[in-house]
């Protein structure tokens, strides 16, 4: 099955809905991917697309909110959801200067507004004032370090009563005591949703104060 059927039909399946001009954009994103990717199939893609947006929740995705997509990749989530959710305002943020030029051509291509492409290290970036922070809605769903630095980090661009939404598979042991992981990092645990496409857990947390960033590593 092509891209676009697949990823409609997936759509209905997980209660997603997306427009004939939603489909048409979500298909020549994957398009763009596809070209410099040659190995991610139709159905990953569709997978891929679907996990995405399968975070949104009205109640940490206001209207015309301010978003930063930590660690952006070649545009995952933040392109998927500027697709269907246009109002908000997107800050892609990755340290690969490749990947910048990637997502600005598929910004570029899909002519979408009130997105921005930052190209600086996430620790970097978490510090700027121009960043910490300055928005309502953070996400992470690429980087790989421990479940409370990546709260940590998360919550760090976000303004006080803000949210952080990870998308977690790899560190499913560490769900155990999540809540005060988030609370110790400044946040307070709101919900923690599972879906069975890629195994996928969202934790949401949100900001209730303020805690400087320790020195974060990989690990």
């Amino acid at each position: 099955m092509d891209f676009c059927p697949k990823l409609a039909a997936m759509a209905v399946d997980y209660n997603i809905k997306l427009s004939d001009k939603q489909l048409q954009e979500l298909t020549c994103f994957y398009d763009l991917l596809y070209a410099r990717i040659h190995n991610w199939s139709a159905d990953i893609m569709a997978g891929t697309m679907i996990d995405c947006l399968s975070c949104y929740d009205p109640n940490t995705f206001p209207v015309g909110c301010r978003v930063i997509d930590i660690a952006s990749g070649p545009g995952f989530p933040g392109i998927p959801l500027k697709i269907l959710w246009p109002d908000i305002k997107l800050c892609m943020l990755d340290a690969s200067e490749g990947r910048l030029s990637f997502r600005q051509e598929v910004v570029e291509r899909l002519n979408l507004a009130d997105v921005t492409n930052l190209h600086c290290r996430v620790e970097d970036a978490a510090i700027l004032p121009e960043h910490h922070g300055q928005y309502q809605l953070s996400m992470s769903r690429g980087l790989s370090y421990s479940l409370q630095r990546l709260v940590e980090l998360g919550l760090q661009f976000v303004e006080t009563g803000g949210h952080y939404i990870e998308f977690e598979v790899e560190r499913r042991h560490e769900m155990e005591g999540v809540a005060e992981k988030v609370a110790a990092v400044g946040g307070e645990l709101v919900k923690v949703k599972e879906q069975d496409l890629e195994g996928r857990i969202f934790v949401y947390a949100k900001k209730v104060r303020e805690m400087p960033l320790t020195s974060v590593t990989a690990e």
